[in-house]
């Protein structure tokens, strides 16, 4: 079962008004509750807004995927094993 979406999780936009922003990764910064019950999630990022044309920016949650799997260390680890080619150590 995924964990639900929080602050510091890592997520990638699933769905956007702005068709560009599927696909980009972010990390949630905070989670509003003042005018949507579900909270309105702010994500640090590259993306594009209704207020600005690149940075962080404020979704739904039913926009966002949470894709590190709710365990920091985890992604962590993962992220310390992969394979690095030989000629990048150079």
């Amino acid at each position: 079962m995924q964990k639900p979406i929080e602050p510091g999780c890592l997520v990638v936009f699933i769905n956007s008004m702005f068709p560009e922003n599927i696909g980009r990764t972010g990390t949630v910064i905070e989670i509003d509750h003042t005018d949507d019950p579900r909270g309105d999630v702010h994500v640090d990022g590259y993306f594009k807004g209704t207020v600005h044309d690149s940075g962080p920016c404020w979704t739904r949650r039913e926009n966002l995927r949470r894709i590190d799997g709710g365990d920091p260390d985890a992604t962590q680890e993962e992220n310390q094993d992969q394979e690095v080619p030989s000629d990048a150590l150079a």
